[in-house]
């Protein structure tokens, strides 16, 4: 096995593991059953009768999430979920991790090609001939 190969292996089975080790953290935080009912800012809401099933996408893929949520009646809007305050999680689906990182991949891209740009614009010719027969 080459070591690239060797990289790419481990690097997947450290996915695999980190995944695992997020999913039994989420787990830890239990499914929300608070009780009959719970007082959010001056409301009280009502536990669902079935959890309510949420993705989370992570740096390590993605986490179901089934959790109770509540809501002041049924089919009313779910201003709580339990599971969710007590992982600290925001209503979008991506992590903050992974925001971060998506955000930053964004910008340095518009960067490099704010240069590559830059450069094409001011290249003598012989060497542009030349970029781009490498970019093949």
């Amino acid at each position: 096995m080459r070591i690239d190969q060797a990289e790419r292996e481990i690097y997947a089975r450290m996915l695999e593991v980190s995944h695992a080790v997020l999913s039994g953290f989420v787990a830890g935080a239990g499914d929300g059953d608070d009780g009959p009912s719970v007082e959010v800012d001056g409301e009280t809401v009502h536990p669902s009768e079935e959890p309510h099933r949420r993705i989370y996408r992570s740096i390590f893929g993605e986490v179901e999430v089934d959790r109770y949520v509540c809501a002041a009646g049924p089919k009313k809007k779910i201003p709580y979920s339990p599971v969710d305050a007590r992982l600290g999680m925001h209503r979008g689906e991506y992590s903050y991790v992974l925001e971060d990182w998506l955000e930053r991949l964004y910008a340095a891209t518009r960067v490099s090609e704010l240069l590559l740009n830059d450069r094409a614009a001011n290249c003598p010719p012989r060497y542009c001939e030349h970029l781009s027969l490498c970019s093949r």
